[in-house]
Parts: C-alpha cells; sequence; structure tokens
C-alpha cells in the first residue's frame, strides 16, 4: 500500500507535453448566439453528462484513497460528470476495499461510475465472472479494463506473463452483463489495437497517451532494481502522445466511441480532443491535487473545466458539443 500512496505523491510532481500546444482551433469572428445558450452537455454510451469530461481512475488501497475517492465521487455527482476508480485488485486480492466500496455509489448518486481492473490481473486469475462481481462491490454501470503493460515491467514484482492476453480480453468482455471500456495508463492505444478491442466487444476505448501521469517513470523511482532504475530513465516517454493517438485514429477510424485522456490540462485542450474526434475526455492530474482536499475543491476545477470549454465553444462560432465536434482544425 506504501506504493500507492507513492503514486499519488510522484503523479503530481510530474509535466509531460501531451502535444496540445502544438493544435490550435480556427477563431470565428462572428458568433450568432448568447454566450449563455452554448451548451456543454452529451451522451455518451447510455449516459447523459452534463459535459464531455470523466474523472479518470486514480487511486484505491490507501488510507488517503478513501477521502479522494469521496471528493471525486461527491463532485461527479455535483457536476454531472462521470467517475472512473482505481484499480479493484486489492479488493480481490488483500480483501481490501479501502477507497473503493459500496460506499463510493452512494456518494457518487446518480453519477455514472465506472470500476477498474488490469488485464494482467485478469489473465492471472482466470475468472470469468470477475467483471461482473467487481462491478456489484461498488454498483457500477460500466467496468474499465486497463492495459499496462509497459508499467508492469518496470513494477517490482510486476505481471509480465501476458500470454493469452488477447484471449483472455475477448472472455472477459463476453461474460460481463456491462459495457467495458478499455484503456491504457498512459503510453497509448493505437488503431491496431483499438481495432482488437473492438473486435472482441468493447463498448469503448480511452486512447490514454502520454503527457499525463508516466507510470513508467513512477515504478523507475520506486524500485530498487538498479536496471529497472536505469532504464527507466530511457523509457519514461515511451508511447504516443495524445494528440498524435487522436490523430491516428482519425486517419484509421474504429467504430467506437473514443475517450482522451493524456496530459489534458484545461478546458481548451478537451475542446481540441473533440475536434480531433475523441467523444468524451478524462481527466486525473488536473483534479488530483484538488481531491486531496475537498469535494468543494474539485468542483471548483470541474466548473472551470466547463467554463473554458463554453468559451472554447464561443471562440469557434459553435453553440454545443456536436458543433464542436465538426470543427476542422
Amino acid at each position: 500500500m506504501d506504493r500507492k500512496q507513492s503514486h499519488i505523491d510522484l503523479a503530481l510532481e510530474q509535466t509531460f507535453a501531451a502535444g496540445f500546444d502544438d493544435i490550435q482551433l480556427p477563431h470565428w469572428a462572428l458568433p450568432d448566439f448568447n454566450f449563455s445558450a452554448i451548451d456543454t452537455r452529451c451522451q455518451f454510451l447510455d449516459f447523459q453528462l452534463a459535459a464531455p469530461v470523466m474523472i479518470a481512475s486514480m487511486t484505491g488501497g490507501t488510507a488517503e484513497s478513501a477521502m479522494i475517492n469521496r471528493n471525486l465521487a461527491e463532485a461527479a455527482h455535483e457536476c454531472g460528470i462521470a467517475l472512473g476508480v482505481g484499480s479493484q485488485r486489492i479488493s480481490v486480492e488483500e480483501k481490501n476495499d479501502q477507497g473503493i466500496s459500496k460506499h463510493l455509489r452512494k456518494w457518487a448518486g446518480n453519477a455514472p461510475l465506472f470500476g477498474n481492473v488490469g488485464l494482467a490481473n485478469l489473465i492471472q486469475w482466470a475468472d470469468r465472472n470477475c467483471l461482473n462481481r467487481l462491478a456489484e462491490q461498488i454498483g457500477a454501470n460500466a467496468m474499465i479494463i486497463h492495459l499496462n503493460p509497459m508499467q508492469e515491467i518496470f513494477q517490482d514484482n510486476g505481471d509480465t506473463d501476458w500470454q493469452g492476453s488477447i484471449a483472455c480480453l475477448y472472455e472477459s468482455i463476453e461474460h460481463c452483463e456491462l459495457p467495458v471500456i478499455v484503456k491504457e495508463v498512459g503510453m497509448g492505444i493505437t488503431p491496431e489495437v483499438a481495432r482488437i478491442c473492438q473486435q472482441a466487444g468493447a463498448s469503448a476505448i480511452d486512447v490514454a497517451g502520454s503527457g499525463g501521469t508516466s507510470f513508467i517513470a513512477i515504478e523507475g523511482a520506486l524500485t530498487k532494481d538498479a536496471r529497472k532504475q536505469e532504464a527507466a530513465k530511457i523509457f519514461a516517454d515511451w508511447g504516443y502522445s495524445t494528440v498524435q493517438l487522436l490523430q491516428l485514429l482519425q486517419k484509421q477510424p474504429v467504430e467506437l466511441p473514443i475517450i482522451a485522456s493524456g496530459g489534458i490540462r484545461s478546458g481548451l485542450d478537451i475542446a481540441k480532443c473533440l475536434a480531433l474526434g475523441a467523444s468524451v475526455t478524462s481527466i486525473a492530474g488536473a483534479i488530483l491535487a484538488a481531491a486531496r482536499h475537498s469535494t468543494a475543491d474539485c468542483i471548483s476545477v470541474i466548473e472551470q473545466l466547463k467554463y473554458e470549454l463554453a468559451i472554447a465553444c464561443w471562440g469557434t462560432g459553435c453553440k454545443n458539443i456536436a458543433e464542436l465536434k465538426r470543427v476542422l482544425l
């Protein structure tokens, strides 16, 4: 659990580029509507969101996690957005649901709540009903399966036997009674991998590009293995940026909703993701510091993002999210 706590501390220290500063939205100098009429609501899967934003999977399994997740859940409910939880592995392997329990559903109210577990864990457990049980534990509306092979390589005692990973992905999704989202953890899902996930039955893809939290850098800082420490310096910026992945998926599209995450700092970044083809965006680092303080601080961050997104709509002459997604960069 000390490692989980260190993840929180180290994530707050990171700054990486996700490519958003290289993207320019077109300015429209003649908006023909009232700014107050801008509508940031959107539909994602079967969920109505007040804005195309969800809170990304972050943490679980530490004493601080319970407080962080309560603040995030209450903020998601208040702001009308979705919440993805941190990995539920500990609740299976150590019977410890600290921070990720039934309380989350109460705190989140009617906000969409997404459970989360790693494919590496599903491979090990070989339990076809696992996703359903994890969803039931927290009253989830959907499940996330995260892919993190490069993180596992640098993690002490990481799971590096991924034989049968594709078959496990297919079977896990097939037996899950809820929608399944497949996400990376900061190195990115390319169109080729996205198509495998689509064929396996995934309901959505979170590209999770580089630019946000680098778990390679985090695990490199935590390991006692000198070889891993040195290698982590070499591979710290491994993967595709969020912008690169969205551009690749524009050229090689899949028939799934795309979640953009990785290094999103502002409502302007959110607008750029939507113009690049994302259905919704997912934030972690932008709200983590606030989550360590209070629900009110989390709400303040989310409302600021929504305000900045509305300004981006105004500046591009778009009255709503559907129009913003049709903007040509």
